[in-house]
């Protein structure tokens, strides 16, 4: 087999005959192994020899070869960057897509990728080329996977920095779901999507906003973040959900995050409170994070407690905890401590602004700890 057939979609049965001792070593099959090994001598070889088309894949299962038009870029993108150069160099098309409605550019998801990235836009890649389903961009793509020297080369090419997918995600919007196993490197990516204009409060389909996002994956870094640029603290989604909401619903899965900072920082910005008559409910979803109650309680000037809040902590929860929810209970009937009543009153002066108006107090910082609700572990 002295050249391989152009680009045809029908499948195409391999003949013994070509290969009756070694049915599966043609030339088709190196050149698919030296692809993916990235193995750019033996590349450059079957290249010139066989592949006039570069833009052609093909699968093999068993006895049966697939001719299928996809770019052989993809097969350089686990970091043979020398191997997507020779591809490109040979005329490899950097934005044909895949049976998956993916572009080259989609599919460089790892550090070592980035050589690839950058010869793909170098040889016509279109940065803000869409998938074909979900309609994201190689910076949606960036953002998912934590890649800020992908995301500065995409945004340096022109890419969209509020580019939006299918159900109205922006990039920014998928670092914020992330969780903060990387906080750092997921502040910095935040950092450049901004300083190249990236809008804080964009809304995907259910209405939520970036700050949703990073309160519901308990992110305290992404949240003080968004909220000093202006973040809108009383965003509500489509079910009605605050930021507030969303750490509340997914602090008891997340305690190992301490959800507790995210709630003091969302009240120090002048998160509407929640509701008193729906604490128990509260309760029945975050008892085993008592910072968070301890939080929210003192957030009022006074709460009535109700006998059903006994019956929202499970028994485990109190035995855990029991000096703080004992605390918690002695308070009904009670009028809370003079200091506390200050406390609220101030906190109530400053409104939004408590979280820079009171650390310029000329008091002692155990008292702007306690202003600021940083929770003690019992309630006075």
């Amino acid at each position: 087999m002295d050249k391989l057939p152009g680009p045809v979609t029908e499948r195409l049965q391999i003949s013994p005959k070509l290969d009756s001792e070694h049915p599966l070593t043609s030339p088709a099959e190196k050149y698919y192994h030296a692809l993916v090994t990235g193995n750019l001598r033996s590349l450059q070889v079957l290249t010139d020899r066989y592949y006039e088309d570069v833009n052609l894949v093909f699968e093999i299962s068993k006895n049966e070869m697939e001719w299928q038009v996809k770019s052989q870029a993809f097969y350089g993108l686990s970091g043979h960057a020398a191997c997507v150069e020779l591809l490109l160099e040979h005329q490899a098309d950097p934005n044909l897509q895949s049976d998956e409605g993916l572009a080259p550019l989609h599919l460089c998801t790892t550090r070592n990728s980035l050589r690839c990235a950058e010869l793909l836009l170098k040889h016509g890649a279109i940065v803000n080329q869409p998938s074909e389903d979900s309609r994201e961009t190689a910076l949606h793509v960036a953002a998912r996977h934590g890649l800020y020297d992908h995301a500065h080369l995409y945004l340096k090419h022109g890419a969209n920095v509020d580019a939006r997918s299918t159900r109205g995600e922006t990039a920014l919007s998928l670092i914020c779901r992330q969780e903060p196993d990387a906080a750092e490197d997921a502040l910095q990516l935040c950092r450049l999507l901004v300083v190249h204009g990236a809008k804080l409060d964009t809304l995907d389909e259910l209405r939520r906003s970036p700050l949703h996002e990073a309160c519901g994956a308990a992110n305290a870094v992404l949240v003080r973040f968004l909220l000093r640029r202006g973040a809108d603290v009383n965003a509500i989604d489509y079910n009605g959900i605050s930021p507030l909401g969303c750490v509340l619903q997914t602090a008891a899965f997340k305690q190992e995050l301490r959800p507790h900072m995210v709630v003091q920082l969302l009240l120090n910005y002048g998160s509407q409170k929640i509701w008193p008559h729906a604490f128990a409910k509260v309760l029945r979803s975050c008892a085993a994070v008592p910072e968070i109650i301890e939080i929210l309680i003192n957030s009022y000037s006074q709460i009535p407690i109700s006998e059903k809040w006994v019956e929202a902590v499970p028994e485990e929860v109190l035995q855990q905890h029991q000096q703080f929810y004992e605390s918690l209970f002695r308070l009904s009937g009670t009028v809370r401590s003079l200091q506390h009543l200050c406390r609220s009153t101030i906190r109530k002066k400053f409104g939004s602004r408590c979280h820079c108006l009171i650390p310029s107090l000329p008091v002692p910082k155990p008292l702007l700890d306690y202003l600021l609700l940083e929770p003690e572990g019992v309630l006075l």
